[in-house]
């Protein structure tokens, strides 16, 4: 039947046109007719073998205006008239591509989680939506990024591809990517960004950008089922691989039940930082209960780190602090500071070490020195305020 097949046209693209062929030997060629406001122009033309041959990409046409573009095929016989002609085929090309009806769902096994919840293990995304005026895009492709990191994992749909519908009438496309199962522990960028035939994105306007958060903040229960028994760590040297190396050297225990399924996080940030950064999931050895976190040889910070052990539906987390044990006393830059056992990092005094006081120990209200014990007494009876 001759026909337009499939037909889609984009801002600043090439058109794409697939018509049926007429399978008769008085046809010589085809060509595209373009109307678009009072003006009307033809494409290439193409001979029954050529345009069998898939999609017809109309480079030289390119659309930088918003405009109402309609096509249409003509046959030419071999005395050069027209013979033959499709019906006319319709598209509102627009310079601004629209994202709908977005989502993100994210699963444990068959479990769904929420976006901005807990991941545990292997955890599998599932991405929708709806994206117009984009023309026939030919791909479709999701980018998972680290925030601050630069490595990216992309997934990719195929306009062929099952849960690929592309709506020709509306130049648009109805998709959803399913990924591979993915350690997912911290806070993620996802581009969705619409590619032609090639897996190029057509340009940076065609991209949709959402934050996924995995963390511990999700719908487990914070259970005392689960009893975290040791978390020390210490920093040292090590060899890695035949070079002097420094890290955080973490040990960890935690009882178990038999039968039960356990997932083991670590975080760890510095101690004057107010964010967290995931431990990598190699970093961590749950047989041997231990983690291992790189840091530079002249590193001189002191470190939290956290323990998150979630089992299907409860969860629990403990913190322990890391001092710089290379640094017994340390001053402040300008003399506001002193720490001991630590790096300072704050104004005022900052012991890193266990600390016993074997003399009395003095708070200064005023002109008067009053003994600690005796103001924690008048802060309780409401002789003084804190």
């Amino acid at each position: 039947m001759f026909s337009i097949e499939e037909f889609s046209a984009v801002y600043n693209e090439p058109v794409f046109v697939k018509w049926g062929i007429i399978d008769d030997d008085s046809v010589l060629c085809y060509r595209v007719e373009y109307t678009y406001g009072n003006d009307v122009a033809y494409g290439n033309v193409y001979t029954n073998t050529n345009a069998e041959s898939g999609f017809i990409s109309e480079r030289k046409y390119k659309w930088k205006t918003n405009t109402v573009l309609i096509v249409r095929v003509i046959a030419y016989g071999k005395d050069g008239r027209e013979i033959a002609s499709t019906s006319s085929r319709t598209a509102n090309i627009e310079e601004t591509v629209l994202f709908e009806n977005m989502e993100i769902h994210a699963y444990n096994g068959s479990s769904e989680i929420l976006k901005s919840g807990c991941s545990y293990g292997k955890t599998k995304l599932e991405i929708s939506g709806k994206i117009k005026n984009c023309g026939h895009a030919w791909y479709i492709t999701a980018s998972l990024s680290l925030i601050g990191e630069s490595e990216k994992t992309d997934f990719k749909i195929r306009s062929d591809s099952e849960g690929f519908v592309f709506d020709y009438e509306n130049q648009s496309v109805t998709f959803t990517i399913t990924t591979d199962e993915l350690y997912l522990d911290g806070t993620y960028e996802c581009y969705i960004s619409v590619c032609d035939y090639k897996g190029k994105v057509y340009n940076n306007a065609y991209q949709y950008n959402d934050n996924i958060v995995f963390s511990r903040d999700g719908e487990y229960n914070v259970s005392s089922d689960i009893k975290i028994t040791k978390l020390t760590g210490k920093k040292e040297l090590f060899d890695n691989n035949g070079v002097t190396s420094k890290r955080i050297f973490v040990e960890y225990d935690f009882e178990k039940k038999s039968g039960e399924t356990y997932y083991v996080l670590f975080r760890y940030r510095k101690a004057n930082d107010t964010s967290y950064t995931p431990v990598n999931s190699e970093s961590v050895d749950t047989q041997e209960q231990t983690a291992s976190i790189l840091i530079n040889n002249d590193d001189e910070y002191d470190y939290y780190i956290k323990l998150i052990v979630a089992n299907s539906n409860s969860i629990i987390e403990k913190e322990c602090y890391i001092v710089d044990s290379d640094v017994f006393i340390d001053f402040k830059a300008g003399g506001t500071g002193i720490g001991i056992g630590k790096t300072v990092e704050n104004d005022g005094l900052e012991i890193g070490f266990d600390t016993t006081f074997f003399g009395d120990v003095y708070i200064q209200r005023g002109n008067d020195e009053i003994k600690l014990i005796d103001y924690i007494k008048g802060v309780v009876n409401g002789t003084y305020t804190t």
